[in-house]
């Protein structure tokens, strides 16, 4: 299937331009993380959508693997207390929402939309954070660093997440 091949080249291809245009790898070490283990769900989940079984419990089990891996990456990119606390908040509030969310649908083998809709909203709160510090503190243009490119996919993937998952 292509469309397999294309989802396991992609974040594969971006491992390997953070491996050679990244600013800090060691302030990168969990979004490299996130993408592979994004690339290994996706071939599973095709895997054992072609051996014709339900794959939405891979993708509830990714839910909280990538939610960990995100936030961990916006915890290490900035170093600001206050900044730090509000992640260590997002994290119960994720729980709060996500658990029973997958609990409720896990024994139907449903997707956890709630859970993902609630990881989306406080990624994207993570990420326009972190894109407005960047855009405050950098000197020269600012679509000439890295960051700034992830940051802004980051924040146009989860902002469009929560209208598709909305519509769920």
């Amino acid at each position: 299937d292509v469309l397999l091949i294309w989802k396991f080249l992609l974040p594969t291809v971006a491992f390997f331009v953070l491996l050679r245009y990244g600013t800090d790898l060691r302030r990168q070490w969990a979004l490299i993380a996130q993408l592979e283990v994004a690339a290994v769900t996706e071939l599973c989940a095709g895997v054992v959508l072609v051996l014709g079984h339900n794959n939405l419990y891979i993708y509830n089990i990714y839910l909280f693997v990538g939610f960990a891996l995100l936030m961990t990456y916006a915890y290490h990119q900035w170093h600001q207390r206050y900044f730090r606390l509000a992640i260590g908040c997002a994290v119960p509030l994720f729980l709060l929402v996500a658990v029973p969310d997958v609990l409720r649908v896990w024994p139907k083998g449903e997707f956890a939309s709630h859970g993902f809709m609630a990881s989306s909203a406080l990624l994207l709160g993570a990420f326009i954070t972190l894109l407005f510090r960047e855009a405050l503190l950098l000197d020269g243009v600012l679509f000439k660093h890295a960051d700034t490119w992830i940051l802004l996919g980051m924040v146009f993937f989860f902002g469009g997440m929560l209208p598709i998952l909305g519509l769920l």
